[in-house]
């Protein structure tokens, strides 16, 4: 569980999800962690550096924050999917 993972509820919320969509929030997410657990020793492999994979992903986390900052003021109706998905690519 990362630092920001305590405000993920409340920032949804005040986007404007409902239940379901916070569910599907916490689902998605878990999910998507478990799959790249499995993926993420081949990926290590095939690079041949874990440094380079590592550095990588931090790197690609960071940049998605970029847009997630964005979410509440420029995407309307769009925000609560754009949300989920943001954030479930960044973790």
């Amino acid at each position: 569980m990362g630092i920001v993972d305590q405000f993920v509820t409340p920032l949804a919320l005040f986007l404007g999800a409902n239940n379901v969509a916070i569910g599907f929030l916490n689902f998605v997410r878990s999910s998507f962690v478990s799959i790249m657990q499995i993926y993420s020793a081949g990926i290590t492999t095939r690079l041949k550096s874990r440094k380079k994979f590592i550095m990588f992903c931090v790197l690609a986390a960071a940049l998605l924050w970029l847009p997630t900052y964005l979410v509440p003021f420029l995407f309307g109706s769009w925000r609560i999917p754009l949300f989920i998905a943001l954030f479930t690519l960044n973790n």
